[in-house]
C-alpha cells in the first residue's frame, strides 16, 4: 500500500509539508542582530518613507570612529518604518570589528533622493552628503557574534486621511474648473 502524505489546509496555513517546518526554523536560526535605527529630525518632520541612493555606509563606534561597510556597492534603497515590517539585511554581514557602536551612516549620491511624509507628499532631499541614524540600545558585536545584521527604521506611519488624498485632489480639481467655467460665464 502506498504512503499518501495528507495536509489539510484547515489546519495548516503554510504551502510547505509538515515535514520541512523543522528545517526552515534550523535554517533561519543563524543569530543575527536586529537593530532599530532612529533619527530625531526625520520623526520632527514626520516622514513616512525614504528613497536614497547610497553611495556607501559606515558605522560608527562610541568613539566616533568611522568603520566603513566594504562590500556595499552604490544603489537606491526604498526605506520604510517598522510598521510596514520592510526592512533591510545584509547577507554577507557589516564585517564588524568587535565593539559597541552607535550611528550607522548613510551617504548619499547627488540625485534620486526622496521622502513621503505622513500625508504621501513627496519631497526631494537635496544638499545633505550623509544621513545618520542612531541605533536604538546600541549595537555589541563579540568575536564570537553573528555578522548577519537586520535594519529596521523607525518612521512615522502613513495618517489614515492620507489614504484618501487622490480622491481629495481629484474633487479640488473639479471644484477649480466649476470655478473657472462660472467665472467665464459671469464675465460675458
Amino acid at each position: 500500500m502506498k504512503h499518501i502524505s495528507a495536509y489539510p489546509t484547515i489546519w495548516q496555513t503554510m504551502p510547505y509539508a509538515l515535514y520541512m517546518i523543522d528545517q526552515l526554523e534550523n535554517e533561519s536560526r543563524k543569530a543575527t542582530k536586529d537593530i532599530i535605527l532612529k533619527n530625531d529630525d526625520i520623526l520632527k518632520k514626520e516622514i513616512s518613507e525614504m528613497t536614497l541612493n547610497v553611495r556607501a555606509i559606515s558605522v560608527l563606534d562610541k568613539q566616533r570612529n568611522e568603520h566603513t561597510v566594504t562590500d556595499f556597492k552604490q544603489q537606491i534603497l526604498n526605506l520604510k518604518g517598522m510598521y510596514t515590517g520592510v526592512f533591510l539585511r545584509s547577507k554577507n554581514g557589516l564585517n564588524l570589528v568587535a565593539g559597541e557602536y552607535t550611528t550607522v551612516r548613510f551617504y548619499l549620491g547627488d540625485n534620486q533622493n526622496s521622502v513621503i511624509t505622513k500625508d504621501r507628499h513627496i519631497e526631494s532631499i537635496h544638499g545633505f552628503s550623509c544621513l545618520d541614524f542612531e541605533i536604538e540600545d546600541g549595537l555589541k558585536i563579540t568575536h564570537n557574534n553573528s555578522n548577519e545584521i537586520t535594519l529596521r527604521f523607525d518612521f512615522i506611519p502613513y495618517s489614515f486621511m492620507s489614504n484618501f488624498k487622490s480622491i481629495k485632489d481629484f474633487f479640488k480639481k473639479q471644484q477649480q474648473v466649476f470655478s473657472s467655467k462660472l467665472k467665464g460665464s459671469l464675465e460675458s
